[in-house]
């Protein structure tokens, strides 16, 4: 997974094994106070490359960019 923080933008790419797990990702967004201004999710043979833009204050988005970090982690090990 790669994360940027310009202003109150977060941009990640990471690649998921689930696709459904875009629901979740979107949900924990929301719960930390922060929105999707874009996603983009493609097929591919090693799984979801997915890229998102989130927007909100600086620390909901250091707070979203941990948890994403570990839910991706959890996702790699459940399909590893």
């Amino acid at each position: 997974m790669s994360s940027t923080v310009d202003e109150n933008v977060l941009t990640t790419r990471f690649t998921m094994n689930e696709g459904r797990l875009i629901a979740r990702i979107i949900s924990l967004a929301e719960r930390n106070g922060c929105s999707y201004t874009r996603i983009s999710v493609t097929a591919g043979p090693g799984g979801y490359d997915t890229e998102v833009d989130f927007t909100g204050n600086p620390d909901a988005l250091r707070r979203l960019d941990s948890q994403l970090h570990k839910l991706l982690l959890d996702d790699k090990e459940t399909f590893s």
